[in-house]
């Protein structure tokens, strides 16, 4: 009992001098039981699934038979599940405790949780376009009640879907634009600064569309649940350990993403920087 007592002594005095108590590390395995329990391993299978049918479909307008060949090629490489998932649990391990992780599972894995993440995986996997999608929920909010529709509100707030939707796309968008300009030879750092602070001008205009299309979805998706139920979501949107568990798989799926744009970028533009290295190569020998 004396040890016990100056064990606790020992931990308080070490605290109170500036220390921490370090928290038990989370395992890949229990990472993994989190992607799948949190609904984030399929979201992250239809996020490249998405960017398949996109890739192919662009793959098959008019762009140049060597360039369409190494888009496809690059795509199967880079978009995979497997990498954006490894990605994202490597992030887990290094930013959420063991703790944590038990905290979040407890919800995940409870029936309440369970729906929630049921009908999110459900809604994500749907082919609706956003204008239809933002049609459709605005349209069940207007016969939703306001106590309702003040719950969804809070929810799509405490989530911060719309703050980190806009983070993330714009952080796509500026590394594919930055990529492509210095693939074309545009390497002046003011220039890539100008080109970084325009995809910022859009962010509150791009912030605010991703609010009206979370709410829309919420509308939609949540429509079976219980005001209980949605209340009890927006508590745990709230904790500590969701919201670092939110901006961590956020921070993975971004280096994960942006890292393959990258990649497809400049592979889409190695045959046209050979074929232009040619020319110029012709030029300089002809002007010898």
């Amino acid at each position: 009992m004396k040890h016990k007592t100056w064990s606790l002594f020992a931990v308080f005095c070490f605290v109170l001098m500036g220390g921490t108590v370090s928290a038990a590390p989370l395992t890949e395995q229990k990472a993994t039981a989190l992607l799948s329990a949190s609904g984030v391993a399929a979201t992250l299978e239809q996020i490249s699934d998405g960017m398949s049918k996109g890739i192919k479909e662009s793959a098959n307008g008019s762009m140049p038979s060597d360039q369409r060949r190494m888009m496809v090629e690059t795509y199967a490489k880079t978009f995979t599940p497997e990498r954006l998932k490894s990605v994202v649990r490597a992030e887990l391990v290094a930013a959420i405790s063991n703790e944590q992780a038990d905290e979040l599972l407890s919800w995940y894995q409870s029936p309440t949780g369970r729906k929630f993440v049921a009908a999110d995986v459900k809604a994500n996997g749907a082919d609706d376009e956003p204008s239809a999608l933002l049609k459709k929920g605005m349209d069940e909010l207007g016969n939703t009640p306001r106590r309702r529709v003040a719950l969804y509100k809070e929810y799509v707030k405490a989530s911060r879907q719309a703050e980190l939707a806009t983070t993330l796309t714009l952080r796509m968008m500026t590394a594919v634009a930055v990529s492509t300009a210095k693939m074309q030879g545009m390497t002046d750092p003011a220039m890539l600064t100008a080109i970084v602070q325009k995809m910022q001008s859009n962010k509150q205009a791009m912030v605010d569309q991703m609010y009206s299309l979370a709410l829309a979805g919420s509308a939609v998706r949540y429509k079976p649940m219980t005001d209980a139920e949605v209340e009890r979501l927006v508590a745990f949107e709230r904790t500590p350990s969701e919201q670092k568990f939110a901006d961590t798989v956020v921070n993975g799926l971004d280096k994960a993403m942006v890292a393959a744009m990258v990649e497809l970028v400049d592979a889409i533009g190695q045959p046209a920087k050979r074929k232009t290295d040619t020319i110029r190569r012709g030029a300089e020998s002809l002007t010898s």
